[in-house]
């Protein structure tokens, strides 16, 4: 008789076992590199939620295709156990082969007698305000809202597809999301209408996605998983549908396909306010001045070329780098102060990486060039004068890591938007002044006409005897 196990009791040694699973992600079949082999990966887990890989291969993908519904519960027994493959996903210490000897029983959710497994909560997911803190190319998941998605895109050599889209998370902090190949032409494709034409804004759970935020070949998007923590996400959005709708609007360009990342309408906090905000996770909003302070700045720092680790360096030139163990060349980062100022006060934020980049309409390479190179000082007088009498609307954010020049907890600018100004002619006046000025001309000439009037009239007093 079979025996009920958990997937930590199932080893390539065990004989006539019978494990309650859910699946929880589902990969497309796809072939192995040297083109050999045609495999589908399916990601099963348990009642205590631990997770093992379902490999399936050939005709046996297809016998199956029925099977393995995204969290529904199944009764698999006496599958193949082995080792991980090189190629394999390795989620726990071996995976196992469904064939067409192995026992696959469907769990209807209306089955008495064998309760289906609830819905899942076993989730690593990072935060937004943790997504440029993550090493180049490390994997990892994340669960946002789908804020907006354009149409399909192609790279400029037309050989590979992709989607633009914003994302956000219950802060109502926007991220650009960009989805390639198989998943945009397929998960892509329902995106847009659910966001666009029907404004449902569903939850996705992005899994196995890297820094850029961007998908890779072992990506997958689940769109509204049924995890405990993306139904609380699904409530947000309910209670948030006005605001998402508005955001969609906003943020969508002439051209269907792109996008543009705006900030979220929000309270706006005096820059005396906001030296008591300490929370890292929550994003501020401010409308002030920007301007580089006077002081000597090198408007850059340099990482490893691999994993982007910062370093206290100052030159160019190969390292064995410390976080990646690699050797690799530090190349420049645009890195720098600006401060901010509104009626209340001035305060001071770092600006980095692509934004920094667009302020000083410089890349960092450049500035390295000025600065270390040509051993000159940055144009600071320039970009002040470019800078100067204009009002920005401001997105903040307290930093969570520490860098070579700062503490965990400084200021950083997220991204600014200049406010447009109305400014009117010194001679014109307001419509105000104009209606009192119409209304005072109305009366003189009332009173002008009067005068010619009486002037016409015969005079009725009696001349003096």
């Amino acid at each position: 008789m079979e025996e009920r196990l958990s997937i930590s009791e199932i080893t390539p040694l065990t004989t006539e076992w019978t494990c309650k699973v859910q699946t929880v992600d589902k990969f497309r079949p796809r072939d192995s590199r040297d083109q050999q082999v045609h495999f589908q990966t399916i990601i099963v887990q348990d009642v205590n939620e631990e997770q093992i890989c379902v490999i399936l291969y050939g005709d046996d993908i297809k016998r199956c295709d029925n099977l393995f519904g995204l969290f529904e519960t199944y009764l698999i027994s006496t599958a193949k156990v082995r080792y991980p493959q090189p190629y394999s996903l390795h989620i726990g210490q071996f995976e196992c082969i469904v064939d067409r000897f192995t026992i696959v029983e469907s769990i209807p959710k209306t089955n008495e007698k064998e309760v289906p497994l609830p819905p899942p909560s076993r989730l690593s997911v990072i935060s937004f305000a943790d997504v440029e803190q993550q090493p180049s190319g490390v994997e990892f998941d994340l669960l946002a809202v789908m804020a907006n998605c354009g149409a399909m895109q192609y790279t400029a050599d037309q050989t590979k597809r992709f989607q633009e889209a914003i994302v956000m998370d219950n802060t109502k902090k926007p991220l650009f999301f960009t989805i390639w190949e198989d998943l945009a032409s397929n998960e892509g494709i329902e995106l847009p209408r659910q966001v666009r034409q029907l404004q449902e804004y569903p939850v996705i759970l992005a899994k196995r996605i890297v820094s850029r935020l961007a998908t890779r070949y072992n990506s997958t998007i689940l769109i509204n998983p049924l995890y405990v923590q993306a139904t609380e996400l699904r409530n947000w959005v309910d209670e948030n549908k006005e605001m998402l709708i508005e955001y969609t609007v906003k943020s969508s360009a002439e051209s269907a396909s792109s996008l543009n990342l705006v900030a979220v309408d929000d309270e706006i906090l005096s820059v005396l306010s906001i030296a008591t905000q300490t929370s890292s996770a929550e994003i501020f909003y401010a409308e002030g001045e920007i301007s580089l302070p006077e002081h000597f700045q090198r408007f850059y720092l340099l990482r490893c070329s691999e994993c982007n680790h910062l370093v206290r360096s100052k030159i160019k030139r190969e390292i064995q780098c410390i976080n990646c163990r690699l050797p690799r060349m530090l190349i420049p980062r645009c890195h720098f102060e600006v401060e901010i100022t509104d009626e209340t006060g001035t305060t001071t934020a770092t600006v980095s990486e692509g934004l920094g980049e667009r302020m000083l309409s410089t890349t960092a390479e450049q500035i390295y060039d000025i600065i270390n190179i040509k051993n000159e000082l940055f144009p600071v007088a320039h970009i002040n004068q470019l800078l100067a009498d204009k009002l920005f609307r401001i997105q903040l954010q307290r930093s969570s890591s520490r860098t070579p020049d700062k503490n965990a907890g400084s200021l950083v600018l997220l991204s600014y938007t200049e406010k447009p100004t109305m400014f009117l002619p010194e001679e014109s006046a307001s419509v105000g002044d104009a209606e009192r000025i119409m209304e005072e001309e109305s009366i003189l000439g009332t009173n002008a006409k009067a005068t010619k009037k009486r002037k016409r009239e015969p005079s009725t007093l009696l001349k003096p005897q």
